[in-house]
């Protein structure tokens, strides 16, 4: 049985929560580049996070077919899903027929949705992960095409989850914590760093998302001895313009490093397309744990809703801005 992909746009990969323990070797993390979404989708399903592959979905879309009842569940923040021309919400959870077709195309917002499917992958993992980069040709398949097939064994049918609302990512604000060679910047730069908008350029893709904005000047140069480098680390070249490492970063980088953007915050730049205006918060390592847990709690608490769910609903247990204060979980 397989899945078959009758459409699919550019850079559209396999993708888990990404490739541990191999940096030191040289070899990217590569993974989802909005774990939260990804999150969710498997946990729609009822699997684990990370333990099979997803579809990651770019602006290009996807469509598929089945030749066997399998459930699938489709996450995004804003994408617009269908099924056999029939509109779905921007995420769902369903069952598809032999003879249907699920389309996911771009829609209002985000730039990546995710497919996950109720089934065991006929598919290896490659270093311990499914997660593909594709740059190097490491994971468990090229970028997937028009006419591939992925072989799989469906599960027993879900209940269907039809019209759930897009994931809320929040404000276009990007916490960050100060970076290892702050004192390479003066302190107006740092200043200037946090005060002005900056806007996201069209060269970003899944190594970084470029900014646009007043260039920043530096105080020691602009070259450092190559160091590690995190998913959401905020380098500054000598144009001055920063950009945002994301999941297919390289392992090492030789530039100055202002900030990182936090770990609950790295869906909103995931999701930002090229011309969305956005501002950086200084926080502290322990308000960006704090707003971590508050993330998983969120995210737990959105699960745990009725099949249902409206937008209102969803704004009682806003699982992405961490603000979630006097919610009260469903019994």
């Amino acid at each position: 049985m397989s899945l078959h992909i009758l459409k699919a746009g550019p850079m559209t990969t396999l993708q888990d929560l990404g490739r541990r323990g191999y940096l030191r070797y040289g070899v990217n993390q590569s993974g989802a580049m909005d774990p939260v979404a990804a999150s969710v989708c498997w946990q729609l399903l009822g699997q684990t996070p990370g333990d099979t592959p997803l579809i990651e979905i770019p602006l290009g879309g996807l469509q598929v077919a089945v030749d066997a009842p399998t459930s699938l569940a489709v996450v995004s923040t804003g994408f617009s899903v269908s099924r056999s021309g029939a509109a779905l919400g921007a995420s769902a959870l369903i069952t598809l027929l032999p003879g249907e077709t699920l389309d996911i195309r771009p829609g209002t917002a985000g730039q990546f949705a995710y497919l996950g499917v109720h089934a065991n992958w006929d598919i290896a993992p490659v270093l311990g992960a499914y997660a593909t980069h594709l740059r190097s040709a490491v994971g468990p398949a090229p970028a997937l095409n028009a006419g591939d097939t992925l072989g799989m064994t469906p599960h027993s049918p879900l209940d269907e989850r039809l019209n759930l609302p897009p994931l809320d990512h929040g404000p276009s604000v990007l916490r960050a914590v100060d970076g290892p060679q702050l004192d390479y910047f003066p302190v107006e730069s740092v200043d200037r760093f946090y005060s002005q908008p900056w806007t996201v350029g069209a060269a970003s893709d899944r190594m970084a998302s470029a900014l646009i904005g007043e260039p920043l000047t530096h105080e020691k140069g602009f070259d450092i001895l190559s160091d590690g480098i995190a998913f959401g680390a905020v380098q500054v070249p000598g144009s001055g313009q920063p950009f945002v490492l994301m999941a297919d970063r390289g392992t090492t980088g030789g530039y100055p490093k202002i900030a990182t953007v936090i770990s609950a915050d790295l869906p909103r730049i995931a999701q930002a397309r090229p011309g969305t205006v956005l501002h950086f918060e200084r926080v502290s390592v322990e308000q960006a744990n704090a707003t971590r847990l508050r993330q998983k709690d969120g995210m737990l608490a959105w699960l745990r809703t009725p099949a249902e769910l409206d937008t209102e609903r969803l704004m009682t247990v806003n699982l992405i801005s961490g603000v979630v204060d006097g919610h009260t979980p469903p019994a």
